[in-house]
């Protein structure tokens, strides 16, 4: 029985509910770390963060296949998608191309990054 099911069957009110750290933990571990996998590889891309870790949850799952994704700012905006995978899923065929794209960055130091941005900062 899930932790929720036991709340309702000691008769507590579901609304007021809450998982434990461990529950909390073993969901996370279960559900959202195996997605982000390239997200630990490519940092913080912000807004893109979900969709790479879209990307990484779709491949291999079979046509009809359902999963939710969570996404929030930091300011009003958040969204809760429910995407069913697509006949193209099962075979990933994005998989080599995102890893081959995360293989082949390079470390970039902060003043060469700072020298990079001012070439572009401002020009349309």
């Amino acid at each position: 029985m899930t932790p929720l099911g036991r709340a309702r069957a000691s008769g507590v009110n579901p609304t007021f509910w809450l998982p434990t750290t461990e529950e909390t933990k073993t969901f996370f571990d279960s559900k959202v770390d195996p997605t982000m996998v390239w997200n630990r590889r490519a940092g913080n891309c912000y807004t893109a963060a979900l969709w790479l870790s879209v990307a990484h949850a779709l491949a291999g799952r079979k046509t009809g296949e359902k999963l939710l994704a969570f996404s929030y700012g930091s300011g009003f905006g958040a969204e809760l998608l429910s995407i069913t995978a697509g006949e193209l899923a099962e075979q990933g065929a994005w998989v080599a191309d995102v890893e081959a794209d995360l293989a082949g960055r390079t470390l970039c130091s902060a003043e060469r990054y700072l020298e990079l941005r001012k070439d572009h900062v401002g020009k349309k």
